[in-house]
């Protein structure tokens, strides 16, 4: 994921990377060693305090103390920390990545996070009669991951493979801005287990903002075959390039 998105270019200096939901940082350490530590500052957020402590304890080991006050314990979709210097915007990053959580009862918080309609344009999951684990909070990172980017940032955000066929609701909102918009350039299909956070198979779409993109091209494949567990996996490319 870092080598796609960072790529072979030596040519990189004060590089902002942030991931909103980074639990032990295992994305950004990955981002950081590609770009080099020495040249890129490492911004976080985790609602979980156990989770960043461990990513603090990580930034140490990987060289990466600078970094330490810009890793916050806190509920990234309702009180974002890391903002503009004014203090009214979000502040915007050269790379995002993001592993949220797929599903799980937000309710609590649902309506303070409705009420922000400028940061969730694509909207916000409704309640559910039933079972409120359900609740698809991973659409809410997803606009949350490319509010954050900068006009030619690039970002990566694991969400589940059914995003890509949304027929309807905040999936297909936040889908359809995706596309009609330009900013998705890639999706990449993976196996089950590969992410310890979700045990069934799961896509990374490849995001970017860029200011002066004309045409935009489709490539799908896809190619069915068995996992090392014997289940069927599927690669399902879906590649959105804008050149200027």
């Amino acid at each position: 994921m870092a080598r796609l998105l960072v790529g072979d270019d030596s040519d990189l200096h004060n590089i902002e990377c942030y991931d909103p939901s980074a639990g032990t940082g295992t994305l950004l350490m990955a981002l950081s060693h590609q770009i080099g530590e020495e040249r890129c500052t490492i911004f976080a957020q985790d609602i979980s305090q156990r989770s960043n402590k461990m990513l603090k304890l990580n930034l140490i080991l990987n060289g990466l103390v600078s970094s330490l006050d810009h890793a916050v314990q806190g509920d990234t979709l309702v009180s974002p920390y890391h903002k503009s210097d004014d203090g009214q915007e979000l502040r915007q990053f050269d790379y995002v990545v993001s592993n949220p959580p797929f599903k799980m009862d937000f309710s609590d918080t649902r309506e303070r996070i409705a009420a922000m309609q400028v940061r969730f344009w694509g909207g916000v999951p409704k309640v559910p009669a039933k079972d409120k684990t359900k609740m698809a909070i991973y659409t809410l990172f997803v606009q949350h991951v490319v509010n954050s980017l900068k006009k030619n940032g690039k970002g990566a955000i694991v969400v589940p493979t059914g995003f890509l066929t949304a027929k309807s609701g905040v999936p297909k909102s936040v889908l359809q801005k995706l596309v009609d918009d330009r900013i998705v350039y890639g999706a990449i299909s993976m196996p089950s287990n590969v992410f310890c956070k979700h045990g069934h198979e799961r896509v990374r779409p490849l995001l970017r903002q860029l200011a002066h993109e004309r045409r935009c091209r489709l490539d799908r494949r896809v190619e069915a075959r068995r996992g090392v567990q014997g289940e069927q996996s599927s690669e399902a490319p879906l590649a959105c390039g804008r050149d200027r």
